[in-house]
């Protein structure tokens, strides 16, 4: 009985999980098609920044003299930092830590913290008020902000390494 009492919920999982045929109408030959019904994609987040959505928001970072592009994800904090954005340019000093350079924006961002481990490129949020650019690796709770793209860890590091002061813009190529 507590075989069964096991088996049966995993029977149930895995009968969910096939994909059943749907017949179709059969064409001039008579011969018949059969057309596997596809699931519709989920959908790739939510406004709480539970999963990568990423928007089409493209934001500039400059640095050192230096100017990158990152995409940012939708969500409740990119929201407002494109609130914010829209009035100019945050600039900001942040310091590294051996993985990331993270900085005080002097206000608050909404946050929808999550587990998260960070890869190099990754755009962060910490404690509603410091952004995280992650040229190394790190898990703790942050909500994502989004992305930067096309540079490799490296690049990452010499850019953004040590006490520095950081300019985000609207990128002038997004709407």
């Amino acid at each position: 009985m507590k075989v069964l009492n096991f088996l049966m919920p995993l029977l149930a999982i895995f009968l969910s999980c096939t994909k059943p045929e749907i017949p179709s109408v059969q064409d001039k030959d008579d011969e018949p098609k059969t057309e596997v019904e596809q699931p519709t994609p989920p959908d790739k987040g939510d406004d709480n920044g539970s999963e990568p959505n990423t928007s089409s928001m493209k934001i500039s970072i400059k640095a050192g003299g230096k100017t990158v592009t990152a995409t940012l994800v939708k969500n409740a904090a990119t929201d407002k930092l494109r609130e914010i954005l829209s009035k100019g340019p945050l600039t900001y000093t942040s310091s590294d830590n051996g993985f990331e350079t993270y900085g005080d924006i002097g206000q608050t961002l909404p946050t929808s913290n999550e587990n998260i481990t960070a890869a190099p490129g990754d755009i962060l949020l910490y404690a509603s008020r410091y952004i995280c650019i992650f040229w190394g690796s790190n898990t703790y709770s942050y909500t994502r902000l989004g992305r930067i793209e096309g540079i490799t860890s490296e690049e990452l590091k010499e850019l953004f390494r040590g006490d520095i002061a950081i300019e985000i813009r609207k990128d002038c190529l997004d709407n």
